[in-house]
């Protein structure tokens, strides 16, 4: 018999047609070969890191920031408040609300409360829905954040998203569970929100770490499900599982005001004062600095300070003199020559 003659076929990678030389010779050149297994590995990569950020999208909504997130979702309404978002300014919304709860004060494990993310803009304002976004976000006292109401300047473009542009197409559902609504920021955000989600870390919180410990100790999952935290404590107590509670006091006003200023606005009259109104030994430096407050006002001066201070950062009216002194000039360098 003769020698069997190979047919031309395809090359996988080009597409070009070539002979064969022997069995199981698949491709028309080495490059091609190389070429093929590497996008061949490239979707292979790309399918398993589909499905790492599936499984992240699912744990991100157990999260605190997770939860947060969904919920101001779902208070605006329309995905459109996420406009303008980065990889960075995402971390920087996941960092500023961390540095919330670390400021409230932690009590059983829980923040406290005591202060919250306050819009500058409202959520829903009257020209726009307010973005969810550190440049309209500021750490305020809840008490502060409750009592401002609604937002009505028109001027104030880069805080909200105004409601004759937004897109329809991007409204929420109340019936939509909080994995949908993550799953469609993910969607508006598209690439952005997958490279934030890849370096995003998950942490595990209290509630599931004592679930975990639990079901380690015989109980079901659908046991606990019917509890809330404090009877799963209760629970763990029964059964001699250490829980960690972390118990911390709630930031200083005066302090958490400083940290903000200088965040958003570093020009701020109020902080040149704020440093001396913390820390200012009455008793050591009486002979170093002349002041134009007296050791009883400096109390009142830090109300003083918060009060305006807090409505600064909101772009609200506010004022700088207090008993005919201006904030910058509570205390006065030795040198300067005072006419009282």
């Amino acid at each position: 018999m003769g020698k069997a003659v190979l047919k031309s076929v395809a090359c996988p990678a080009c597409g070009g047609q070539f002979k064969p030389v022997r069995k199981g010779h698949l491709y028309c050149s080495e490059t091609c070969r190389k070429r093929y297994h590497k996008r061949s590995k490239a979707k292979l990569s790309a399918a398993n890191r589909a499905k790492r950020l599936a499984t992240k999208l699912r744990k991100l909504a157990n999260t605190s920031f997770g939860k947060y997130l969904i919920r101001e979702l779902r208070r605006a309404g329309n995905l459109e408040v996420l406009r303008g978002h980065s990889k960075t300014s995402l971390n920087r919304l996941v960092k500023l609300r961390s540095r919330c709860n670390t400021v409230s004060g932690y009590s059983s494990g829980k923040p406290i409360g005591t202060y919250e993310l306050s819009h500058i803009y409202a959520s829903q304002g009257k020209h726009g829905l307010g973005r969810l976004h550190p440049m309209n976000l500021v750490i305020a006292p809840r008490t502060f954040n409750r009592s401002i109401g609604v937002s009505v300047h028109s001027d104030w473009e880069d805080l909200y998203c105004d409601y004759s542009v937004i897109d329809q197409r991007w409204n929420l559902s109340s019936q939509m569970t909080a994995e949908q609504v993550l799953r469609a920021a993910r969607k508006y955000l598209k690439g952005v929100f997958d490279d934030w989600l890849s370096s995003f870390t998950i942490v595990a919180t209290q509630e599931q770490v004592l679930i975990k410990e639990l079901l380690n100790h015989g109980y079901s999952a659908a046991q606990l499900s019917a509890y809330d935290f404090d009877e799963l404590g209760a629970l763990a107590a029964k059964k001699d599982i250490f829980i960690f509670s972390k118990i911390a006091d709630s930031a200083e006003e005066i302090r958490v005001l400083e940290e903000e200023l200088k965040r958003l606005c570093p020009n701020s009259p109020f902080l040149p004062s704020i440093p001396k109104l913390l820390d200012f030994d009455w008793t050591l430096n009486k002979k170093e600095i002349l002041f134009r407050l007296t050791e009883k006002d400096i109390k009142a001066a830090k109300k003083f300070v918060c009060e305006q201070g807090w409505r600064q950062l909101h772009r609200l009216e506010f004022k700088t003199i207090w008993k005919g002194i201006d904030a910058r000039d509570f205390f006065t360098d030795v040198e300067v020559k005072l006419e009282l």
